[in-house]
């Protein structure tokens, strides 16, 4: 991923005003354009919570999340004229499956070990 690719990853301006209380000068403000895919992947998540862990489910939730975000984010100007000098499957759509890719691992692990926890 190249540095313009990752600057859109986050953003400099406080969202809320709690997070500024509760920051202890290590946290990382994620771009609105993260926070969507995030929230799409809650969403999709929550609708298909009884059957995630089946085999290639996995797969199944990152193409459900990339066809609802893939038009919907990284619309700035700024990224748009990246893309045209590139070619748009190395940037857009790597820089989209990328963060699906992580947003999805990330809470079904904590899924799974919520469920782990559960079951004990």
């Amino acid at each position: 991923m190249c540095h313009i690719c990752a600057s859109f990853l986050t953003c400099n301006e406080n969202i809320s005003k709690l997070i500024i209380l509760k920051n202890r000068g290590n946290l990382v403000y994620l771009s609105r354009d993260v926070i969507k895919v995030a929230s799409t992947r809650e969403n999709i998540i929550r609708q298909y919570k009884d059957f995630i862990f089946q085999s290639h489910k996995k797969e199944y939730l990152y193409l459900k999340i990339f066809n609802i975000v893939c038009f919907d984010v990284f619309l700035e100007d700024e990224m748009s004229q990246h893309i045209l000098s590139q070619n748009i499957v190395k940037n857009k759509i790597r820089l989209i499956k990328a963060i699906i890719k992580r947003c999805v691992n990330l809470r079904l692990f904590y899924e799974k070990y919520a469920t782990n926890d559960l079951q004990k």
